[in-house]
């Protein structure tokens, strides 16, 4: 009897360890993300070998994410403030990394972004391959063929 109680406590106990562990990393990533961000490089990968800097369109822009999941984009070039939501989501083939921070962990990270003050202009990232440090914020964006890499430095 005691045997057969262990055999299905033993499961459960490490299901629900499995799950704390998934919970810790998201948290941990969710926190480390809150900041302002510069756009340090933007590049674009058309096909194989066309990679092309468009950092410059990023330029004099500042990303900013509150711990209440909202978001800003503002533009200082054109004097323009772009607000919304965004969302960190776990990717589920993470790799792991051996310190204790989750840095090699992937997820995505969604930000919608509008400006209410000039119709519906916006930005709206789905980043995937997202890689979240305690100072840089790293995502793929894809668009049919294209590849969008951006890489961010908290300021």
């Amino acid at each position: 009897m005691q045997k057969k109680l262990l055999l299905l406590f033993v499961p459960i106990v490490l299901i629900a360890l499995s799950a704390c562990n998934n919970d810790y990393y998201q948290t941990r990533a969710e926190e480390k993300v809150v900041g302002q961000y510069k756009f340090q490089k933007v590049t674009k990968n058309e096909g194989f070998l066309n990679t092309d800097n468009i950092t410059g369109e990023y330029n004099n822009m500042i990303l900013q994410l509150n711990d209440e999941f909202e978001a800003a984009l503002i533009d200082q070039n054109n004097n323009i403030t772009y607000t919304g939501y965004y969302e960190v989501i776990a990717s589920n083939d993470n790799n792991w990394s051996d310190d204790d921070d989750g840095g090699d962990r992937e997820y995505t990270i969604i930000i919608d972004l509008r400006n209410s003050g000039r119709g519906n202009s916006g930005y709206y990232f789905v980043g995937q391959d997202a890689r979240i440090r305690p100072h840089k914020l790293i995502f793929n964006v894809y668009k049919g063929n294209d590849t969008y890499r951006y890489k961010l430095d908290k300021i």
